[in-house]
């Protein structure tokens, strides 16, 4: 089974940065259920894909509009 990994689940806001070491060293690119997509955690893998015109930034606004206040504050 594939890693998947939910970023409003408590246990993961309360160590986002243990929980993201964790992702990079062990899943740098991995599905999220909560999300509806996917999930990149390393630099140079996000670097070529924002320079990469086939993927879209449209479906990170469902996550969003569903966002928490505290975690649109952390966010910005």
């Amino acid at each position: 089974m594939s890693p998947t990994v939910d970023p409003k689940h408590p246990d993961f806001i309360a160590d986002q940065h243990a929980a993201y070491r964790r992702l990079r060293a062990n899943a740098p690119v991995c599905w999220s259920h909560s999300l509806r997509g996917w999930v990149v955690t390393r630099h140079d893998l996000v670097s070529n894909i924002l320079l990469d015109q086939r993927f879209s930034v449209e479906k990170f606004t469902p996550f969003v509009a569903t966002c928490p206040d505290k975690c649109e504050k952390r966010s910005r």
